[in-house]
């Protein structure tokens, strides 16, 4: 109606419109050529498209969870890791499990224990208790935590997981890992399920509503061409979201499909009064302002979600308007094309309708005005005090869904045995162990952290940490060299730090620390300045192994990360609180611009902060916008506010 109210009024837009129509209708094989040619385009520039598959990309800039992890990405290493959870195996087959996938090639480490395969003593040599057990026995079910040469979408970490399924093939198992479990890969599945049964819903609504059974065809051929256009030309954009690559196909089918059946019943009406070549421009002409003007409200929404903190939202809108754009274009351009084609199907392959008579209705709500007006105001009411009441939730951890995939299956039950795992880092200013050492120490005495660990603190030998400073005295002890041969090292250590004082001042005194030295007996070792007995320089190649493991992933060019395991859920205000926590013990040593606690924890946390700002801001800009395309359209005052009541 609005778009038939704009075209009367103007004989000149009118005209306009209505030659733009004929060149259309007339031209429909040219266009037929054209939009062929930009499918087949299409087909190849799909692959062309970059998806990114990490939605914390899409984070503000300025919030704490994309700068820490700008800064784990450029500085740190994380290597992939899973829980493996075998269960009805007996004690001895654990341990042999472990070990075999120990010999895997990318894997790292394979623990069955608090530290090594088959440990009996927990991490500082002491007898484990009960409690300790429980952390992987129970019952008949046992953890082995796996450690990957790679990250998470290395292809050695991809192909390290695929041999430990075979190894546990006979065996009844979980696995619990990030590695080969992209949510993206997920969600891209899913979606093709649900566009194929939409698509199965769609045809068989257009079957009832149809007057004719070739009118179907017309509709899936512009919307699958419009679909098509829009996935193709993504890649205009460099990278897009994966939620985006996902979701867009679907909602975009209920816009191309509304505007087309706008265009069909258009085309339907005034064929009854005229040839199909004359029904078809004149549908055209006044189906073209009318569906833009309907178009322009959904843009301005989608224009709003541009404007949010959290980016994915400005993603998906500019891909969406795209979409739409492409929707409209195939229904003002390829249809009119379809209509003059099939115009004779249609005529033949007419059906009854099978859409009742709803004309009562009309009659039913015209009475019902004085009640329902004042009971839809109730509703409002209420429906904004309850809707402010909604829990939201910002992580995976806590949806519930009636359809589970197997990496979802295993991460459930895993957690279901042994506790869910909640891993947050902590990236400090690099150089300070001593403060690292205190805020590690301080820490572990919370009850909502299981263990927190950093170079500050990870036993390296006998009892001295990879931080510790040791004299040469104590280094020779504890490598059993001989000390003359270790001053020396040490005096070659000062020498290539040019601390020359240290050398003049006495080196008997002179304290480095133990990863620092052991790196730099390796290296000399390995330069060929002096020989060592085989047991010894097997010990330090393995330690060698470790500390290069352990530097890459806890010390960076400009900070350390420290690890803490959290004991609580993934998101809540238990969680959130203790994040605030955190912050403030680190504060005491270090300004708070200086150091980034990062995980999937305060991920959530910074998507809830956004998130309020982003909800009201998208509400009164979409409302603002609407309004403002409304007045435009109607040129009303009143009518632009009733329809948004």
């Amino acid at each position: 109606p609005g778009g038939v109210g704009t075209v009367s009024k103007g004989t000149e837009k009118s005209s306009f419109f209505e030659k733009l129509a004929t060149v259309i209708v007339d031209k429909r094989n040219l266009i037929f050529f054209l939009y062929a040619c930009a499918l087949i385009f299409c087909l190849f520039s799909r692959n062309w498209v970059s998806v990114c598959n990490d939605i914390t990309e899409y984070l503000p800039e300025t919030t704490e969870t994309r700068q820490g992890l700008t800064l784990m990405e450029e500085e740190f290493t994380t290597f992939g890791t899973a829980r493996v959870m075998v269960s009805h195996v007996a004690g001895w087959s654990q341990e042999e499990l472990a070990e075999q996938m120990e010999q895997i090639e990318g894997v790292t480490s394979a623990t069955f224990g608090s530290s090594t395969v088959g440990a009996d003593t927990g991490g500082d040599g002491e007898p484990e208790t009960p409690e300790d057990i429980t952390e992987y026995f129970k019952g008949a079910d046992a953890l082995i935590s796996v450690t990957f040469d790679g990250e998470e979408e290395d292809e050695i970490s991809l192909a390290a997981l695929a041999a430990i399924r075979e190894l546990l093939e006979p065996y009844d198992y979980y696995i619990d890992s990030a590695v080969g479990n992209s949510q993206a890969d997920s969600l891209a599945s899913e979606m093709g399920t649900i566009l194929a049964v939409a698509a199965v819903i769609i045809v068989l609504v257009l079957l009832l509503t149809s007057r004719s059974y070739a009118e179907i065809p017309v509709l899936l051929i512009t919307f699958i061409v419009a679909a098509l256009l829009n996935l193709g030309t993504n890649f205009i954009f460099g990278e897009i979201s994966f939620v985006s690559n996902s979701v867009t196909v679907v909602l975009q089918l209920a816009l191309a499909i509304d505007y087309a059946i706008i265009m069909l019943h258009r085309f339907l009406e005034e064929r009854e009064y005229a040839e199909d070549r004359e029904a078809c421009i004149a549908a055209v002409s006044a189906a073209i302002p009318s569906i833009s003007a309907s178009s322009l409200t959904t843009i301005s929404g989608l224009a709003a979600m541009m404007f949010m903190q959290f980016r994915i939202g400005f993603d998906m809108g500019i891909i969406l308007i795209k979409a739409i754009l492409f929707s409209m274009l195939s229904v003002f351009t390829l249809m009119p094309g379809l209509l003059m084609l099939f115009s004779k199907a249609m005529a033949k392959t007419q059906h009854r309708s099978f859409v009742p008579k709803i004309d009562r209705w009309g009659k039913f709500t015209l009475k019902l005005r004085y009640v329902g007006v004042p009971l839809f105001a109730a509703a409002i009411v209420a429906g904004f005090l309850m809707s402010n009441q909604c829990p939201y939730v910002y992580g995976y951890t806590l949806l519930d869904t009636s359809r589970q995939s197997e990496s979802q299956i295993a991460e459930d039950r895993v957690n279901d045995v042994f506790g869910q795992q909640n891993v947050a880092a902590l990236l400090v200013p690099k150089g300070d162990y001593a403060k690292e050492k205190a805020i590690l120490d301080q820490l572990e005495t919370y009850d909502e952290i299981d263990t927190a660990m950093g170079l500050a603190n990870i036993e390296a030998k006998d009892g001295y940490t990879l931080t510790d400073e040791l004299k040469p005295r104590q280094f020779s002890e504890l490598i059993d060299m001989d000390y003359e041969v270790v001053c020396l090292l040490y005096s070659a250590y000062a020498a290539d730090n040019e601390d020359y004082g240290r050398i003049v001042g006495g080196i008997e005194d002179y304290a480095v620390s133990l990863m620092d030295m052991f790196l730099f007996v390796y290296d000399e070792e390995q330069a060929g300045y002096f020989t060592l007995d085989d047991d010894v320089k097997q010990d330090l190649e393995d330690m060698h192994q470790q500390l290069t493991d352990a530097q890459a992933q806890m010390l960076g060019e400009n900070y350390s990360r420290m690890v803490l395991k959290l004991n609580l859920p993934e998101e809540g205000d238990e969680t959130f609180n203790f994040l605030q926590t955190v912050h403030k013990i680190t504060g005491q040593y270090y300004d708070s611009d200086d150091f980034y606690l990062v995980g999937n924890s305060t991920s959530d946390y910074d998507l809830s902060t956004s998130f309020a700002h982003d909800n009201v801001m998208i509400s009164v800009l979409s409302v603002v916008f609407v309004i403002l395309v409304l007045l435009f359209t109607f040129q009303s005052v009143g009518l632009p506010v009733l329809l948004i009541l």
